[in-house]
């Protein structure tokens, strides 16, 4: 089965507000960076920031990985239920012609 359009919307929805929080957390290590680094709370906040853009990076590749996993397995239930649909008809045809014959 293909996704529906509400689970396509829902992905994107997804996938944007994950690339607007990297962005914020690239734009918050820039602002870090420029203010210089006179304090270590400074360089503390940064390290955590450059954290949380990694995790938001892992979680995309994740999702990414998920997301080919479910398109694959997608493809290949529709394969089969092709497969099926034809092994039916080929069956249907055998009926009734037997049917046909028996008559």
């Amino acid at each position: 089965m293909s996704p529906t359009q509400v689970e396509l919307e829902l992905e994107l929805d997804w996938r944007q507000k994950l690339e607007l929080e990297k962005e914020q957390l690239r734009g918050k290590i820039e602002v870090m960076k420029m203010m210089g680094s006179e304090e270590d709370g400074t360089l503390k906040e940064l390290d955590e920031l450059r954290t949380k853009l990694e995790e938001k990076d892992d979680d995309m590749e994740s999702m990414d990985s998920l997301n080919q996993a479910l398109i694959i397995k997608n493809q290949r239930t529709i394969d089969e239920l092709k497969e099926a649909k034809k092994g039916q008809e080929r069956t249907d045809k055998c009926i009734r012609f037997i049917a046909i014959t028996l008559l």
